[in-house]
């Protein structure tokens, strides 16, 4: 809903940046063809680029970038190589982010695909790691059989700028001109 409620880039203070992220978490999820709980992980790679302001606390970014999903259940192992498109907007020490992901899924003697949508909250510790929680819900076919698939999964978020950051800077470092200054 933020990002709804905040449909232009950010203005004021920010200029475009460009960073590398990687997401790793671990969770549950449900596959399907045979429909059957799973136990897994993910990891995402990408590269992001949007308007932050020069601490890398705010700003909305698009990620593009390979995931890696795989999960253990009753009907063996998958393995799903995907590609993921996300869009985000990160605010102090929350964050969130939307998108698609999409690509095959190995199985033991089947090859398949899924679709998902991909939604992604974050707390924020530091400017460059936070907690996360990802969902993602979509669909999963093998051969002529189409069914559900999702995954919930609690892990980490880094990133890393690609330019020098300023460091912040405290009021008490201002120093008032003189009025011999100003003459």
């Amino acid at each position: 809903m933020l990002l709804a409620l905040a449909p232009c880039t950010a203005a004021a203070l920010t200029t475009h940046l460009s960073a590398v992220g990687l997401d790793l978490a671990a969770g549950v999820g449900v596959a399907s063809v045979p429909l059957a709980p799973s136990a897994g992980g993910v990891v995402s790679a990408g590269w992001f680029r949007g308007q932050f302001d020069d601490q890398f606390s705010f700003g909305r970014y698009w990620w593009l970038g390979p995931t890696a999903r795989v999960d253990v259940g009753a009907e063996g192992w998958r393995v799903a190589p995907l590609f993921e498109v996300r869009r985000g907007l990160d605010l102090l020490v929350a964050g969130v982010s939307y998108g698609v992901a999409g690509g095959p899924v190995l199985a033991p003697g089947a090859v398949g695909w899924t679709a998902r949508a991909v939604g992604v909250a974050k707390l924020r510790r530091t400017r460059t790691f936070s907690f996360a929680v990802r969902l993602e819900l979509g669909a999963e076919g093998f051969g002529d059989q189409v069914g559900p698939a999702g995954a919930l999964s609690v892990g980490i978020s880094l990133a890393k700028p690609l330019k020098v950051l300023t460091e912040p800077t405290a009021w008490t470092d201002y120093t008032a001109p003189t009025a011999t200054a100003l003459r």
